[in-house]
């Protein structure tokens, strides 16, 4: 009676509940949710691709959903093929956008996903090297090059007879058949050893090999500074014999922004996607090319504009907070949370950051190294005033009086 009284989920956890895999079925809502639920049909064929052992290249332009056609790939694979949790390795450039790809996955899936790893290049490294970052205080200080070669090393078995290589490898990948990479561009030469290791690139036999997901941006090369090269998303056909497959419908920007952006990347050379330029999604064609403020602001009417000011850093700060300002007295619903200033450099943001503090505008500066506590203005104040104490002691009756004399309620 319980097989009719019961929904699904109760049924299988009372009477079947040693069976996971029957738990990640795929069900209609759940086939709507990871693949019909996507914006575009080339969106699901990337996602719905069944074949074995293709490796595939996703070339996307910015706003075009790659992120999110990974994150949907990963869930498809373990609701509609079923495959092990433990099996998926996802890689992402940075922790922040790791932890994005697993709030995301969570929302998709749920616990489905528990099991299915998500790391930065340099965790695995860390993970495969059975390093802790308290046993190598260096690293926290130097480049993880050093680190990404010794895992590297290992899934290589260098030093190793064949048999023993083999065994290593095996015992290190612990069962991965599935490698997919988020913003392919950004690797570095380290990285590219370390994926094409975890792959088998080098490899004979294909049953000794993982199947390689990759999204990228030709067009997008922000860690050059870093090492990173878009030559190694260049060489990703070659070197895997991958299906490229282009996303170029942008989701988030204006026309106007879209119509700039293909304008200035036109002249560029060695572009992998000149022949696909970036196309604002069908859905929004016939709205105006500016967005909301082709209407609302008489100046600029949403189009990408360029700000003639003087050179040093706080001339072009008060210019861009003015600009900002201007924009948000046009708008009823403004909300500073939605706007970003980018540069060159951190040390252009500061003035900023001073400004907006100075008027009571709320600012963070989005760097992965600084933790939040060190973010706050009360400790960045009281780390300054620390800083001029001479003799480097502190004095409770001072500090107490430093404590007072602070601003409250702001």
């Amino acid at each position: 009676m319980d097989y009719f009284a019961l929904d699904r989920d109760t049924f299988l956890e009372r009477w079947l509940p040693d069976r996971t895999d029957l738990k990640r079925q795929t069900t209609p809502e759940s086939w709507r949710a990871i693949v019909e639920s996507l914006n575009n049909p080339t969106q699901r064929r990337i996602v719905a691709d069944d074949r074995e052992q293709t490796n595939v290249l996703v070339l996307a332009g910015p706003g075009s959903g790659k992120t999110r056609v990974l994150v949907h790939r990963i869930a498809y694979l373990l609701r509609v093929r079923r495959e092990d949790p433990k099996s998926i390795l996802a890689l992402a450039y940075n922790r922040h956008a790791a932890v994005e790809i697993r709030r995301r996955l969570d929302a998709l899936v749920g616990a489905d996903s528990r099991g299915v790893t998500v790391l930065t290049c340099h965790g695995m490294a860390l993970r495969l090297t059975g390093t802790h970052l308290a046993n190598r205080p260096a690293l926290a200080d130097n480049d993880f090059g050093e680190l990404l070669r010794e895992a590297t090393a290992l899934l290589r078995g260098e030093g190793l007879e064949s048999d023993e290589a083999d065994e290593q490898r095996e015992r290190l990948l612990a069962g991965f058949r599935w490698i997919l990479v988020d913003e392919y561009q950004d690797v570095d030469e380290e990285q590219y050893q370390l994926i094409s290791a975890l792959a088998g690139r080098t490899l004979t036999g294909g049953e000794r090999k993982l199947t390689l997901f990759a999204v990228g941006d030709d067009d997008q090369n922000i860690y050059a500074y870093a090492g990173a090269s878009v030559k190694y998303l260049r060489r990703f056909e070659e070197d895997y014999k991958a299906k490229t497959v282009y996303l170029t419908q942008n989701y988030r920007s204006t026309g106007h922004i879209i119509a700039a952006a293909n304008a200035w990347i036109e002249s560029a050379t060695e572009r992998m996607k000149a022949e696909h330029p970036i196309a604002i999604d069908r859905s929004r064609r016939r709205k105006p090319k500016g967005g909301d403020w082709e209407s609302r602001d008489a100046v600029g009417r949403g189009r990408v504009q360029i700000l003639r000011v003087r050179g040093d850093d706080r001339s072009q700060a008060m210019a861009a907070l003015a600009e900002l300002r201007r924009l948000a007295d046009l708008d009823p619903d403004w909300d500073w949370r939605t706007c970003a200033v980018i540069a060159r450099n951190w040390r252009y943001l500061d003035p900023l950051r001073s400004l907006c503090e100075r008027d009571a505008i709320p600012v963070q500066m989005a760097r992965e190294d600084i933790s939040f506590f060190w973010r706050l203005r009360e400790v960045r104040r009281l780390r300054d005033w620390l800083g001029t104490l001479a003799d480097g002691l502190v004095d409770g009756d001072a500090l107490r009086s430093w404590i007072a004399e602070q601003p409250t309620g702001d």
